[in-house]
């Protein structure tokens, strides 16, 4: 897997030429006078339909390499009060954190980021939260308990 070099700069090159898009649009239009609300519409539009682009790649870049992901290269561990399984997975440069119902029969978080250093994830179990670092070794990542709505809707994505 190559990671999240390529869905990053997927996500980074889509959001770049969102921008790009609408400020030529501005620029190269002519007359500012007549038709500047067409040209910012046009604008804000072309910017959006890049970005909902580059979201949409980046997303099922992540959604690939989840699913590429085998039950060998995970480790499942119970919370302290017994009322989550957490799954951390290695999955090459890439980090999979899942947080499963105590039965295991929900998915109620996924999270999905680069392993910079390649050493063991270290989680902390909070009371309200499970913390983890992710790819910024000097900020703890935040799932809240229960997982928010967010969070479960997004653990639904394939």
């Amino acid at each position: 897997m190559e990671g999240i070099a390529n869905a990053a700069e997927a996500g980074l090159l889509s959001w770049s030429l969102a921008f790009a898009a609408g400020v030529t649009i501005l620029v190269a239009a002519g007359s500012w006078r007549s038709g500047l609300r067409s040209m910012l519409m046009r604008g804000v539009l072309t910017a959006l339909i890049f970005a909902l682009i580059g979201t949409g790649l980046y997303q099922w870049r992540l959604a690939e390499i989840r699913s590429a992901i085998a039950a060998s290269d995970c480790n499942k561990f119970s919370a302290p009060d017994r009322q989550y399984v957490l799954e951390l997975c290695y999955a090459g440069d890439m980090n999979v954190i899942r947080l499963w119902s105590a039965d295991q029969s929900s998915l109620l978080a996924e999270r999905t980021f680069p392993d910079l250093t390649h050493e063991p994830m270290r989680t902390y179990w909070g009371k309200g939260k499970l913390e983890y670092e992710s790819d910024n070794r000097y900020e703890l990542e935040v799932i809240k308990l229960p997982p928010t709505l967010k969070d479960r809707l997004l653990a639904r994505l394939p």
